[in-house]
């Protein structure tokens, strides 16, 4: 005798403001929602995401939809305290570059933003086309690095002095070597303090010299 599955269909709806939203949201419902059926249909705001299967791969693919759900509305609509929670995740389905969490929430804070990284979220007052628009630099000025800076850290913590300082990399390198922050050891660059003491250090002691320069 041959027992076949049961089969069920269930609606979830989520709330998508936007059609760039809700391009994302199709497309990372398309990566996780591999092992059922499933239709969107988009009306007034609200996406209906109908899915067809065995019960069990349903039922969990309701949370999956749910849990996506509410990464797109945090993300879009800040909490009671005006913070937005950015899921890691969304950020690299929205943009093409990658950099990590502590790097965008180290540069917020010295931007004068309220930050903080939990887990795989950014949580902040920014918002996610502010997140992209640091991440986009960010990436950029990493990519620019001088070619003797060959480590990641190296390049994460020179990157995020220019970006907040508005200081060429090759300056902030020279300036680092200078006060001995950074050290050149066979032919590449080295740190000597933790990268967060660093970063902090160099964007005051920088951009008091930048300020008394001006005046």
């Amino acid at each position: 005798m041959i027992f076949l599955a049961k089969t069920t269909t269930k609606d979830v709806y989520i709330n998508i403001s936007g059609r760039k939203s809700l391009e994302n949201f199709i497309e990372l419902l398309s990566d996780a929602l591999k092992y059922v059926e499933f239709t969107l249909t988009y009306r007034e705001g609200v996406v209906k995401v109908r899915l067809y299967g065995e019960k069990e791969v349903v039922n969990q693919s309701v949370l999956t939809v749910k849990s996506y759900g509410r990464m797109f509305i945090q993300s879009s609509t800040p909490n009671r305290n005006g913070y937005y929670i950015h899921n890691l995740k969304l950020i690299q389905q929205i943009g093409s570059k990658i950099v990590s969490l502590d790097t965008i929430s180290t540069v917020l804070i010295h931007s004068g933003v309220d930050s903080e990284v939990e887990g795989q979220e950014l949580i902040t007052t920014a918002t996610m086309q502010e997140v992209q628009e640091i991440l986009e630099q960010l990436h950029d000025l990493i990519q620019e690095a001088p070619q003797n800076v060959r480590t990641q850290i190296i390049k994460r913590v020179l990157a995020t002095i220019s970006y907040c300082t508005g200081l060429d990399s090759s300056f902030v390198l020279e300036k680092g070597l200078e006060l001995e922050y950074f050290k050149t050891q066979q032919n590449t660059v080295s740190i000597n303090y933790e990268p967060k003491k660093c970063i902090s250090d160099l964007i005051e002691l920088l951009s008091e010299e930048s300020t008394n320069s001006e005046n």
